[in-house]
């Protein structure tokens, strides 16, 4: 009987990635920055990678709650979760994807900063005509002290509008949400619009609406 040589060999692992966890910096009243570094591939090319979270403590985000996808840069993994309430606790996992199954990093938690100033919902726009559209907003938060005037303020040249633009006042304004309608507006224009309410410490703004009214059709008759 003729016997071949003897050779060992290890086979290479194939596991799910693995992240070291997660940093988080420069928290806001309703964002932060978040940091993960890939520390093992487990033998394949990440497919999907990026960070879950959620509000409470009650169970671990997974992939099926709120989710930032983000691509590997390098060996790791960066972003800025934003709309987020201030004054809230929220947990964070990275996770990662691969041919060989789905893994997540240990959980960070991170509590957004109390609002000084309001903190408003985004502006909805709840009807609209050719001239006009009807809006509504919401004060989540009064910040430090009570609200003593809430509206919108809106702008056709101002991306980014003001009190020192055009400004509806919702008078007897006291807690909840509040609407209005803005009237006389132009065909085919681009209308920037933002929720506003004031408190002793200052002005708090909703993000940026847009809305731009159509032109109507016009019937021809024909005799």
């Amino acid at each position: 009987m003729v016997r071949g040589e003897v050779r060992s060999f290890t086979t290479s692992s194939s596991n799910a990635p693995v992240f070291q966890t997660p940093v988080v910096s420069d928290t806001t009243v309703s964002s932060f920055h978040i940091t993960a570094t890939l520390l093992d591939d487990g033998g394949s090319e990440l497919m999907l990678s990026g960070f879950c979270y959620g509000e409470g403590s009650e169970k671990l985000p997974t992939f099926m709650d709120q989710v930032k996808n983000i691509e590997l840069s390098g060996n790791s993994i960066s972003a800025t979760i934003t709309g987020l309430y201030p004054n809230t606790t929220y947990q964070i996992r990275a996770y990662g994807a691969s041919k060989n199954g789905l893994a997540y990093s240990d959980l960070v938690t991170v509590t957004t900063q109390t609002a000084v100033v309001p903190f408003l919902a985004n502006v909805e726009c709840t009807d609209s005509t050719y001239h006009s559209v009807t809006i509504t907003s919401d004060v989540l938060e009064t910040g430090s002290a009570t609200v003593t005037e809430a509206g919108f303020c809106y702008s056709s040249s101002n991306t980014v509008p003001t009190l020192s633009d055009e400004v509806i006042t919702i008078n007897g304004y006291s807690s909840g949400s509040f609407e209005t309608t803005i009237e006389d507006l132009n065909f085919n224009t681009t209308y920037y619009i933002r929720a506003y309410a004031k408190n002793s410490y200052g002005t708090g703004y909703s993000e940026v609406f847009t809305y731009t009214p159509a032109q109507p059709e016009v019937a021809y008759l024909i005799d």
